[in-house]
């Protein structure tokens, strides 16, 4: 059944040009991305009158469908964050557009607009996860009230989408951080083991002796043989984890030290 309603009662000057600071949804940044809008009517009266006030709003991006059908397709190939659908209408009605809206985009807004006299399928459309609805005939400053509403929710749903992306991109890396130190501080650890064992299978021969005491005068304690090998490793080893945990060197950085400690020692 289709229901018979009329216009918004609207006063001519209410049909005028919004201004800068009362009309439209421009409180919002014009930084902001537009908030998508649909509005399905099957009365064309309606859909001329919000085009007329509402298509050159910057913070909005209206498209008005008389047609239900063709409105079901924009909702399977669009991303729209608000719906604004008539409840009766021929072929398709605005409670099956909500039902298939909210299957497609679970982050979709959908205002119902309806009659007086639908108050029960009105409030059937509320226990679908209706968003608000508008009742025929309205005024454009309801109608302005109500997308303002709108967009401050959709403006917070976007900022709340773009914080937990983010929150999730920062712990990955954080993950990935942590696990990348960790590996490097099991292979200091490897590398102190084998050096040990290395040590204990071919100690170093003893270089006490006066002989060598003015050739030896110059030379550093690794090489006057009063550390070791290990301990060496095990010291200059301790000196590149602290400045990598201090942020003097990178992961790559940190492992191309550790290779040349390697070779040299």
């Amino acid at each position: 059944m289709t229901s018979v309603v009329s216009a918004p009662t609207v006063p001519p000057q209410d049909v005028a040009e919004p201004s800068n600071n009362s009309r439209g949804c421009r409180f919002l940044s014009s930084q902001a991305e537009p908030m998508r809008v649909l509005v399905v009517d099957d009365d064309p009266t309606i859909l001329a009158l919000l085009e007329e006030v509402f298509q050159s709003d910057p913070a909005l991006r209206l498209t008005t469908e008389g047609d239900s059908e063709k409105a079901d397709e924009i909702l399977s190939n669009e991303t729209i964050d608000l719906l604004i659908t008539d409840l009766y209408m021929p072929k398709i009605d605005g409670l099956r557009l909500l039902e298939h809206a909210m299957q497609t985009n679970a982050d979709i807004l959908v205002v119902i607009i309806t009659g007086y006299a639908s108050l029960e399928t009105t409030l059937r459309a509320m226990d679908m996860g209706v968003y608000d609805y508008i009742t025929k005939p309205f005024r454009v400053e309801e109608f302005r009230l109500l997308l303002q509403n709108a967009a401050i929710r959709v403006h917070l749903a976007r900022e709340n989408r773009t914080l937990r992306r983010e929150h999730a991109q920062f712990k990955e890396r954080a993950e990935q951080a942590e696990g990348e130190l960790s590996a490097l501080k099991q292979e200091a650890e490897r590398l102190r083991d084998e050096l040990g064992r290395r040590q204990e299978i071919q100690p170093r021969a003893a270089r006490a002796g006066n002989g060598d005491a003015p050739a030896r005068a110059g030379l550093s304690s690794y090489e006057k043989g009063l550390e070791t090998p290990a301990e060496r490793y095990d010291r200059e080893i301790r000196n590149l984890q602290e400045m990598f945990s201090e942020g003097r060197l990178s992961a790559k950085e940190f492992e191309a030290a550790r290779q040349r400690l390697k070779t040299r020692i």
